[in-house]
């Protein structure tokens, strides 16, 4: 995986799948209960058993200088689920990093 490529789901998830052996996918939207400012949109990718981890992808709003903004909204997203432990991907549609 390259990380100086725009993001792609699809690379994304092959990544996964070597990274952790027991990833389960399982895109599904993920309904949120507030507006933020800083997140516009939040995809559970899948999870990992053995690790007990969440994999979500954050399609954030604005630029990726907001990262403390997007983080705290990102944990508000995350305790809404009631995931303890996750990874997170930032992407959004302004900036290529992610």
């Amino acid at each position: 995986m390259n990380l100086a490529k725009p993001y792609d789901q699809p690379e994304f998830l092959d990544f996964l799948k070597d990274f952790l052996p027991d990833f389960e996918k399982d895109i599904s939207p993920v309904n949120l209960l507030h507006d933020f400012k800083t997140i516009d949109k939040v995809t559970h990718l899948g999870r990992s058993e053995t690790l007990d981890l969440d994999i979500y992808e954050f399609k954030a709003i604005g630029k990726s200088q907001k990262k403390i903004s997007q983080a705290i909204e990102s944990f508000k997203v995350i305790k809404q689920q009631m995931s303890f432990r996750a990874l997170v991907s930032y992407q959004t549609d302004d900036d290529e990093n992610w």
